[in-house]
């Protein structure tokens, strides 16, 4: 069995910290990216349903898309 040092072994208020930040800065632009992209897709069918399945795709994107800066402006009063 691998050793591991005492303080990644803990599970450090650190750590919990930069898993929280590539939340926030990783994760979701890459969640914002495909919504926009499934939006164009639904987008150009010809069904009303995924017309309105194409404005919640949009609407994810948008959150996803703009809680980093949230959380930069957040931060930076801070």
């Amino acid at each position: 069995m691998a050793r591991t040092s005492g303080r990644a072994a803990t599970g450090s208020a650190e750590g919990h910290a930069v898993a929280a930040l590539g939340f926030f800065f990783i994760v979701l632009p890459c969640l914002a990216v495909v919504s926009f992209t499934s939006f164009a897709a639904c987008r150009a069918q010809q069904h009303r349903a995924f017309k309105v399945l194409a404005y919640v795709c949009l609407s994810v994107g948008l959150v996803c898309g703009l809680t980093p800066v949230a959380v930069l402006m957040y931060a930076s009063t801070l």
